[in-house]
């Protein structure tokens, strides 16, 4: 049924919007959106705004039923101003404002507006709004004309577009279809922290991600290895704690400069290029890649390397070795704790507050923050303040150095792996490198003991480029570095024979049942696609770890022969 409905007449009220938007007052991030804000607006008809609903609030109109006098006020009327009638004969209309009417007030009906408040002044206008592609014109572009017509500026410097979290099979998640996933649920198996930080790494701005249980699980494991290298660090603090206690965080990057050991120094620059890499890419509104980022130090540099490396430190009798590692770990972890604050909130602020406290580092005066603690350091980690890009701190030429060793333990590894050499047996290992005095041979002869306690290297020897190469080892090249691992001696021939022989039967069955599949012309052509591309792709790895076994047999019947 037609009837009568209150409007908002929306070109007068668009037109400083749009202007905002061209002259860049606001900006949208990514900068597509601006398209479908300024479609949208170029195109607006006036805005119906009142609704048939039982709930909202109620348009403040009142109709005299003496001479139909519609009066509209902010407090209910005493009187009809035209025939004087009483309250008795006024009744308020009973529609309701469209949501998105009082949504589009929010920043800063919220801080005390019409009357000019603290929070109003300090809070008004604001430079992130945070929102979904979907409500740009519901929301978005009505904050953006009542701001200008209300406030006479801008509610927001960004607006910053995220996509929609979908369902796995990328449905749009809904009660109805049962598509949707109770995030309290997720929280009470997972925890909060694994939550948030799944739904943030590795999404794009302004694109829609597919909700898994396996995302938020690995979220939850990278949780865990956080939890257990801070563990590691505070269990092996001892009376060092005491000692740190009070500390600047400059008197101790400073220490870590000057007394640092190799590993200590690569940490630290590791560190900083992380911070200026996650200032980089929160300032692009690149949240996704920043958690990626941290991700990557954390879990590969900060605990699965830099913690390996100082352990024989932490454990043996150097004094002065064992003090520059625990300051190095705190100096690191502290930091950490800081950058990756955002992403994981609970797990952070709990390690932060059992570390010691740092001295010297006073937060902002804003709003009503708490005053900082005996030692001087802020009362929780959200009024700490935030790492600072140096490039001046960083060592690119030490970076480079320790990658060349992490690259050769790496290879080293492998190769026990590869060939079964029993994990705790030390074997000696060969390193040819490109030239006398290049970066290689810097490199390794540098962080010897370190190669050798993290590869379990007996007996480490390192020379130039023109030596003979050995008979009879496993052999792999990286960084310029040659590295032979002797095998007479170090493993049992006939057995690994054995197995490799069974190894490579088992895979040629496997290809032959590959390749006789693909060979089916019905599997070719009615099969879907992906299906037929993956049976390829598994043929084709089948058919290199053939060849791969085949040579390792090879050499072994070469080592026996000789």
């Amino acid at each position: 049924l037609v009837s009568k409905q209150w409007f908002v007449r929306m070109k007068p009220l668009a037109e400083p919007a749009i202007k905002a938007v061209e002259r860049g007052e606001v900006k949208f991030v990514p900068e597509r959106f601006k398209k479908i804000y300024l479609n949208w607006m170029e195109n607006i008809r006036d805005w119906c705004i009142s609704r048939q609903l039982w709930w909202g609030h109620r348009i403040p109109a009142w109709y005299c039923d003496e001479c139909g006098e519609t009066v509209v006020t902010l407090d209910e009327p005493e009187k009809c101003p035209r025939c004087g009638a009483g309250r008795g004969s006024l009744r308020q209309d009973e529609d309701v404002l469209d949501t998105w009417f009082s949504s589009a007030l929010w920043p800063f009906s919220t801080l005390g507006w019409p009357d000019k408040t603290p929070d109003l002044d300090f809070f008004f206008p604001t430079s992130v709004l945070v929102t979904a592609y979907d409500i740009i014109f519901f929301w978005v572009a009505r904050m953006i004309f009542s701001s200008y017509h209300f406030m006479g500026c801008r509610p927001f410097e960004h607006t910053f577009i995220h996509g929609l979290v979908r369902a796995a099979d990328g449905r749009k998640m809904s009660k109805s279809l049962g598509t949707g996933v109770d995030p309290l649920e997720t929280i009470a198996r997972y925890g909060a922290d694994a939550l948030r930080f799944s739904l943030v790494m590795g999404t794009a701005p302004g694109n829609d991600m597919r909700y898994n249980d396996e995302k938020v699980e690995a979220a939850r494991n990278f949780a865990n290895k956080l939890w257990n290298a801070s563990r590691f660090t505070l269990m092996n603090l001892g009376e060092a704690a005491a000692e740190l206690e009070g500390a600047a965080r400059a008197d101790l990057e400073e220490a870590v400069r000057s007394r640092g050991e190799l590993a200590d120094r690569w940490i630290a620059s590791r560190y900083r290029r992380v911070v200026t890499e996650v200032n980089r890419l929160l300032g692009a509104f690149e949240l996704g890649e920043a958690a990626r980022a941290l991700y990557d130090f954390i879990w590969s540099e900060f605990c699965d390397w830099y913690i390996e490396m100082v352990k024989p430190r932490l454990y043996g009798d150097d004094e002065a070795s064992r003090r520059t590692a625990r300051t190095t770990l705190v100096y690191v972890l502290d930091g950490i704790l800081r950058l990756l604050h955002p992403f994981m909130p609970f797990v952070t602020e709990e390690i932060w507050q059992r570390l010691p406290a740092l001295e010297g580092e006073h937060p902002p005066e804003v709003g009503h923050n708490p005053p900082p603690d005996a030692a001087g350091r802020p009362r929780t980690l959200v009024l700490a303040p935030w790492p600072a890009p140096e490039r001046s701190l960083r060592d690119e030429t030490l970076e480079e150095k320790v990658g060349v060793i992490i690259d050769v333990v790496r290879s080293i590894r492998n190769l026990r792996a590869e060939w079964n050499v029993e994990p705790r047996r030390r074997a000696p290992v060969l390193l040819i490198t490109d030239a006398a005095g290049g970066t290689a041979q810097a490199a390794v002869e540098e962080g010897r003991s370190l190669i050798q306690d993290l590869a379990s290297v007996s007996e480490l020897e390192v020379v130039p480029g023109a030596a003979r190469r050995p008979r009879h080892a496993a052999a792999a090249v990286t960084r310029g570095v040659e590295i032979y691992l002797p095998l007479r001696g170090l493993i049992d021939l006939d057995r690994e024979a054995g197995r490799l022989r069974a190894e490579l039967e088992e895979a040629t069955r496997d290809l032959e049942r590959a390749r006789a599949k693909l060979a089916n012309r019905d599997f070719v052509t009615k099969a879907p696609p992906a299906v037929v591309d993956k049976e390829r792709g598994r043929a084709a790895e089948l058919e290199a770890k053939c060849e791969r076994l085949s040579e390792r047999l090879a050499w072994i019947e070469e080592s026996r022969a000789g």
